[in-house]
């Protein structure tokens, strides 16, 4: 009988959120964990996989490809993939109502 895993993706530029996460998480049966420091190459890994997909955990603000905008390009590969985006930072509100507007 083979189980039939979803896939979280858990992406951070900080190494240790991201292990912090990743432990978090880690028991959860059926989820298989994939982590990236790196937006591109977490996008590259999910544009692969996306189907299997059923959660992303991503910092808002990392470099070269902010959350927004990592947002943006996977939502246009699986719709239904739930999503958290979290940050250290204060949030500006009118930035998040500027991209819903543009969506």
């Amino acid at each position: 009988m083979s189980r039939i895993f979803r896939l979280v993706l858990i992406v951070n530029d900080e190494p240790d959120k991201v292990t912090l996460f990743k432990d978090a998480l880690a028991n959860i049966f059926n989820i298989r964990i994939f982590t990236f420091t790196d937006p591109i190459l977490a996008l590259e890994h999910f544009t692969i996989n996306n189907d299997n997909y059923a959660r992303i955990i991503s910092d808002l603000r990392m470099p070269r490809l902010g959350g927004m905008e990592f947002v943006k390009r996977f939502k246009s590969m699986n719709r239904y993939v739930r999503t958290k985006l979290m940050t250290a930072f204060d949030i500006d509100d009118a930035m998040f109502k500027d991209y819903r507007d543009k969506s």
